[in-house]
Order: structure tokens, then C-alpha cells, then sequence
């Protein structure tokens, strides 16, 4: 892996792999996460998707595609800790299956470079139909994120876990920001956008850093000099929880949703992200953990029960799916097993089993492209200069004390209950 600075606020990162038929190059745009404009960088990349100054819709993108051996280009948006990111991936066939004279990745990295900075327009503006259209389809993934109970559960959980904080903002914004997107407000943040943010791109593949280098450099050479240089931050809790926050809605469901937000010690975050991993896989995040073993398994008080770490912000999260009146057996069956962990209760097939589950996963990834291009991502933002299997390495060198010392950095903040009312449709 080789990572070069193109300009202040571009940088690149070139993972040279052999073993895939195809490559992938991915444009991330990265924001800081903020109510007023979350909604329009989720919105702003599909609309700089419909169409370029050369290619101005989506036939014609599609056309240029099909005629490049049917490469593959999409939108996207994320969010990572307190960072919103925005762009575009794309993969396309290796070269060296379909000849060297093809030149695809120069040709998608253009393309990828004309939709960031060189869109469609009329007028000045972004094109009116691509904001309107794009902006209805951003309003029914929004409404329909809600209409699905577990991830309301858990997004209502973050919003008022973080109420306070970018963190609780979500990853397509809300609604009422969504509806005032237009031309004009879309075009001023897009232009903000573009002159304030850095820029990280990512490719996978078997072509040289020089190469990748000289394809990047070049679709991006209109607009580089007025990149922002500096990386948006995350901030991570660092104090004492006095009394966590209950809070309890009801529907009509047959099964309740349980959301359950920890806070993880800075010290924690920023020492060991190995242990903390290893810490998660033990305590919810594997099929051999103690939440589906024990709460699930043996006292049946969860359909399901899974734990998940984010490592940038501090947090740990806890999901379940459970019979309403079970209410405070669950809780009180969760919380026993994060004491448990937090005493040094944890066996040495617990260990075991969690650093084959972490390891593994690790090394799936470098078997799938996008898998890899996302962790690296990941690890870039974390400061992590490593291999996915690199990291599954450091996780098995984890012992049963850094994990209790992490699992007693974990500290109960809020709990969000979906409880089940009535008869349920």
C-alpha cells in the first residue's frame, strides 16, 4: 500500500493486488457531518451522477460505460464518526484481460473527475431536473429508513444518544432539510463544497502508483489548488455517565426493539483498537458471543442480540429484538455480561473464538474489492497506515487483560425501547 499526496487537501492511496479480474477507484469527498447541509452532500452526489459537461445524461454515461467493457460507476454517501463523505466508486475490468492499449482506468478516473467538477448545468446551475428528481428519491430513502422498526430503533437511539452532537445527524439528513433542497441552494453548497474539502481517493488494482498518480492528477488538474487541505474531526467523550436516559416509544409490533448506547473511554479508542475489537466480537459481535450465547441461546429473551463498536466515535451499540414484558429481564441479562466481561469473567475459548471470528473477517476482506476499498477507508480516517490482515494480525496478539481493561472503559449511556402495543399488523 502506497500513499502519495497529490495536492494539499488530495491524497492517494494505491493497494497493488494481482489476484482480481477487475480494479476499483473510488472519489471521496469528505465534510464535516452537519444538520443544515447532511441532506444536501447526501443528495449532491446522484445529482452529479445524471450527467457531465460532455455527457450531460444518463444515457450518454451509460453508453460510455457499456462501450468500456460494461464498467460499473456509482454515487454514493457515507458516514464515518463525525464525517460525512460524499462521491463516487467505480470498478472496471483489469487490463490485463482486456488489453493494455484499453486504458479503463484512465478513462474512469475522467469520467469520475468530470462528474465532480465539471457537471451538468443549465444556466449556471445545476440542472433543475436531476436536484428535483434526486431530491424526491432522497425523501422516500429517508421515509423508508423509518418504515423499517429495527433501523428506527437504532437511528433513534443516535439521535438522542447525541443530541448534542454531529454524531446524532444521520447519514441522509432529515426530512425537513431534505424539502428545502433546491437549485440555488444546492449549487452554492456544491461550489462550498468542492472548495472546502479534502479529498481522498483510493484505488485497487494491478496498474502502478505512478500511473494511478498520473490518471488522478490529471482528472482532477481543473480544480485542485482550491481543495480544503484539512481533515474533519471527530470528537470522542471523555468523562463520567451520572445517570443514563431511558427512553420508551410503543406501536402496534409483534416484536419489540431494543437499542442499547455505550460510551467507550477515550484512552481505550486511542491505545488499542485491536483489544476494543476483540472486546465487541466477545461481548455481541459473533455468533460465539456472550450476548447470543447466553442471552439469546440459553435464556431465549432475544430473537436477536448483537453488539457493534465505532472505533472513531467511542461508542458501543447493542441491538435486540424481544418480547415487550421481557423488557427488564433483557436488560438486566445485558448488562450481567458486560459486568461479567468488565470482572475478567472471560474464558479462554471466549478468546479464542473472537480473535478466529475478527482474523477471519479480516482476511475476507482483501478478497473482495469493495470490502477492501471501504475498510481502507476506514483506516485511513483511524490513522491506520495497515493491512486489513495486517490488523486481524494485531487482534490475535490481544490478551484477556487489555479486553477487561477496554470492557471497563464502556460506559452505559442510553437506552432507546420500541416497545409493542395492542395487536400488531
Amino acid at each position: 500500500m502506497e500513499t502519495i499526496n497529490i495536492s494539499p487537501g488530495v491524497r492517494l492511496t494505491v493497494i497493488n493486488e494481482l489476484k482480481f479480474k477487475t480494479a476499483c477507484l473510488s472519489m471521496n469527498v469528505l465534510t464535516p457531518l452537519r444538520k443544515e447541509t447532511a441532506a444536501m452532500c447526501a443528495v449532491l452526489p446522484y445529482v452529479l451522477r445524471r450527467g457531465t459537461a460532455s455527457k450531460p445524461d444518463m444515457q450518454a454515461i451509460e453508453a460510455y460505460l457499456d462501450d468500456n467493457y460494461g464498467a460499473r460507476l456509482e454515487a454514493f454517501v457515507r458516514k464515518r464518526g463525525e464525517t460525512q463523505i460524499c462521491g463516487f466508486y467505480s470498478d472496471f475490468a483489469d487490463e490485463a484481460f482486456v488489453g493494455s492499449d484499453t486504458m479503463l482506468l484512465e478513462k474512469m478516473a475522467e469520467l469520475m473527475g468530470e462528474m465532480l467538477l465539471s457537471p451538468a448545468t443549465f444556466g449556471g446551475r445545476l440542472r433543475p431536473e436531476y436536484v428535483e428528481t434526486e431530491r424526491e428519491n432522497l425523501l422516500a430513502d429517508i421515509r423508508a429508513s423509518l418504515n423499517d422498526k429495527r433501523g428506527y430503533a437504532n437511528l433513534s437511539l443516535i439521535q438522542n444518544m447525541f443530541k448534542k452532537e454531529a454524531y446524532g445527524v444521520p447519514k441522509l439528513g432529515r426530512e425537513l432539510e431534505a424539502k428545502k433542497i433546491s437549485v440555488a441552494t444546492l449549487t452554492r453548497y456544491y461550489r462550498e463544497l468542492i472548495a472546502a474539502s479534502p479529498i481522498e481517493v483510493i484505488y485497487v488494482g494491478a496498474a502502478s502508483a505512478r500511473r494511478v498518480e498520473s490518471a488522478v492528477k490529471s482528472a482532477l488538474s481543473t480544480k485542485m489548488p482550491v481543495f480544503g487541505a484539512s481533515m474533519p474531526q471527530t470528537e470522542v467523550f471523555d468523562g463520567s455517565i451520572r445517570k443514563p436516559k431511558i427512553i420508551r416509544e410503543e406501536l402496534p409490533l409483534k416484536q419489540a426493539k431494543l437499542s442499547i448506547g455505550y460510551r467507550i473511554g477515550k484512552s481505550a479508542i486511542e491505545n488499542n483498537q485491536p483489544a476494543l475489537t476483540i472486546m465487541n466480537s466477545i461481548f455481541g459481535g459473533a455468533v460465539t458471543s456472550k450476548l447470543f450465547r447466553e442471552v439469546r441461546e440459553k435464556r431465549g429473551l432475544c430473537y436477536y442480540a448483537s453488539s457493534t463498536v465505532d472505533r472513531m466515535k467511542g461508542a458501543m451499540f447493542v441491538s435486540c429484538g424481544i418480547d415487550t414484558e421481557k423488557y427488564d429481564e433483557a436488560m438486566d441479562a445485558i448488562a450481567s455480561q458486560l459486568s461479567a466481561m468488565q470482572e475478567g469473567d472471560i474464558t479462554d475459548e471466549e478468546l479464542e473464538n473472537a480473535k478466529s471470528f475478527v482474523v477471519g473477517a479480516m482476511y475476507s476482506v482483501e478478497d473482495s474489492l469493495p470490502a477492501r476499498e471501504s475498510v481502507t477507508l476506514n483506516f485511513l480516517l483511524q490513522g491506520l497506515d495497515i493491512k486489513p490482515s495486517e490488523f486481524g494480525g494485531l487482534c490475535d496478539l490481544v490478551t484477556k487483560e487489555e479486553v477487561v481493561r477496554c470492557a471497563q472503559s464502556v460506559q452505559l449511556d442510553t437506552v432507546f425501547f420500541l416497545a409493542g402495543k395492542g395487536s400488531a399488523k
